[in-house]
C-alpha cells in the first residue's frame, strides 16, 4: 500500500491522477503480461480525479485540510482509497444526475459507480472513506 497526503486544493488533482496512473501501470505490468492498458489507466485516472475533486469541492474549509490517497495493488485488482474530513454524506442516496437538465455538476459519483467493480463509502469518526476497486480481468 502506498499512502500520500495532499492539501485540499484543486491544483493537486493532476498530480494525484498522474501518480495514481503510474502506480496502476506498475501493477498491470507486474501482474499481467498484456500490454496496452490505456483504457484501464484512463478509467483509474478518471475515477480518482472525480473522487478527489468531490473531496476538495465539498470541503468545509477548502485549502486548509488534508486528503489522504491510498493506492493498493493486488494480483487481481487495483484499489484507490480517498479519505477526507469533510461532512458526512449519504453515498447510497446519490442517484443518477438529471442528464436532460445538463447540470454543471453531479456526475462524479455516477462515473465512479459506472466504472468501478466495487465502491464502498464508510464514515469512521470524522473521516469519510471512499474505497474504489477495479479488477484487472476486464482488460485481459
Amino acid at each position: 500500500m502506498i499512502e500520500i497526503k495532499y492539501p485540499l486544493e484543486l491544483k493537486f488533482i493532476r498530480q494525484i491522477c498522474q501518480t495514481t496512473s503510474e502506480i496502476a501501470k506498475i501493477g498491470l505490468n507486474q501482474f499481467i503480461e498484456h500490454k496496452g492498458h490505456t483504457k484501464f489507466l484512463q478509467e483509474i485516472e478518471l475515477m480518482t480525479g472525480e473522487a478527489c475533486t468531490n473531496s476538495i469541492r465539498h470541503a468545509s474549509n477548502p485549502n486548509s485540510g488534508v486528503l489522504i490517497l491510498r493506492l493498493i495493488l493486488t494480483q487481481n485488482h487495483f484499489e484507490v482509497v480517498v479519505l477526507d474530513q469533510n461532512p458526512k454524506f449519504e453515498f447510497n442516496d446519490i442517484g443518477l444526475p438529471l442528464f436532460n437538465k445538463i447540470p454543471e455538476s453531479g456526475y462524479g459519483i455516477h462515473i465512479i459507480k459506472s466504472l468501478a467493480d466495487k465502491v464502498i463509502y464508510t464514515r469512521t469518526g470524522n473521516w469519510n472513506r471512499l474505497h474504489i476497486i477495479k479488477r484487472f480481468s476486464h482488460f485481459l
